[in-house]
């Protein structure tokens, strides 16, 4: 009698149970966490395609290194409960650990990061050690620490990076459990506070950045069920004269100064755009739809998207004539979802408004036949 054969039929892995833990590259490829790993997973092909192994416990936060051309990344972040935060190079078509970040006394909830000159690579992290830590990664085994964010008692859920407009300069936000976004600008090699940006009621759970133009844009979400977009632009010369005049109509602004090396100082702006109010629970994520090429230009689609507690996702746009932001589609979770775990991933797609939604697994049984 011939032995039994056992072949492998199918190998299925699910997302942890993470706000943070999907990003959607601009080359199509989807990055998350799954248990101590991280996976990519091609949606035109319906099946993982690498599996990038180098954490020693649950990846909390997977973030693409996404490119300023828009063209497919060659950087992936991840942090995880290791209290380790590893950056991940592309190599003759495969993905290999580049980089490890290490001096995180907790686990790493949320990371972000972008490029600089010559291809160095700007990393934020927020950990439960209460603490915010900015890496500079230029090649080296290990990543340079610049500056650590002591926040005390309190704790960062999210952080995000971008450039200030006309400049290269990064500027991080933050958002906690004070109720409040913080920003820093990174100067001589620290972080220095510009501001504080209020009207949040509860804990800060996500903020997001997003370039239009000459100007950029902040979304932040609370667990007081608003959303909040803010933008912030360069103050000109021009604008100076203006503030003492009192028949034009402006939002209220605040104003902070970065001074950069060689150069003269320049002069920012930031004004509340607008409070989205539409969920009934805690809003746990943001979403940029991501910027796109049309007609040889880089265009950021001004579309945002939302998660809440109450087990529903909104899509938000202004309106063409009057430009007020309103609800543009509602998505609801499907029947059956626990209410245990209503924190779950998700992202826009790069090409399209398709929205990757990972759905907790714990279903109501199956009804019995008769």
């Amino acid at each position: 009698m011939a032995a039994p054969v056992i072949e492998t039929c199918h190998i299925a892995c699910c997302a942890n149970r993470t706000p943070n833990v999907v990003s959607w590259g601009r080359g199509g490829t989807i990055a998350f966490g799954t248990c101590t790993s991280v996976a990519l997973y091609d949606p035109q092909e319906r099946r993982v395609v690498a599996v990038l192994n180098g954490h020693t416990g649950r990846v909390n936060t997977v973030q693409w290194i996404h490119r300023e051309d828009c063209a497919p990344e060659s950087h992936l972040v991840s942090g995880g409960s290791d209290n380790r935060l590893i950056v991940w190079e592309v190599q003759n078509g495969k993905f290999i650990q580049s980089v490890e970040c290490k001096g995180h006394t907790g686990a790493v909830c949320a990371v972000d990061a972008i490029y600089l000159e010559d291809s160095k690579v700007l990393v934020a992290s927020s950990a439960a050690d209460s603490t915010v830590r900015l890496w500079l990664c230029d090649g080296a085994k290990e990543a340079d620490c610049l500056h650590t964010l002591s926040f005390g008692n309190s704790f960062m859920m999210d952080v995000s990076l971008a450039l200030l407009p006309g400049s290269r300069v990064p500027i991080l936000a933050c958002g906690g459990d004070n109720s409040q976004v913080d920003l820093y600008v990174l100067s001589n090699g620290e972080l220095q506070k510009s501001m504080s940006l209020q009207g949040h009621e509860d804990w800060v759970r996500g903020v997001t950045w997003a370039s239009l133009g000459g100007e950029l844009l902040l979304a932040s979400c609370s667990q007081d069920c608003l959303i909040r977009v803010w933008r912030l632009c360069a103050k000109s010369g021009t604008d100076a004269h203006t503030e003492d005049d009192h028949t034009i109509i402006k939002m209220k602004e605040d104003v902070f100064e970065v001074r950069e090396k060689d150069v003269s100082s320049s002069v920012f702006a930031v004004t509340l755009e607008t409070v989205l109010a539409g969920h009934e629970n805690w809003v746990y994520g943001v979403h940029w739809q991501p910027p796109v090429y049309k007609g040889g230009e880089l265009q950021q689609p001004l579309s945002l998207l939302s998660a809440s507690m109450d087990k529903t996702m909104i899509i938000w746009a202004p309106e063409e004539g009057s430009g007020v932001w309103v609800e543009q589609d509602r998505a609801i979770q499907c029947e059956g979802v626990s209410l245990s775990l209503p924190l779950v991933p998700l992202c826009l797609s790069p090409q399209t408004s398709v929205i990757l939604k990972v759905i907790d697994d714990q279903r109501k049984p199956p009804k019995k036949a008769g």
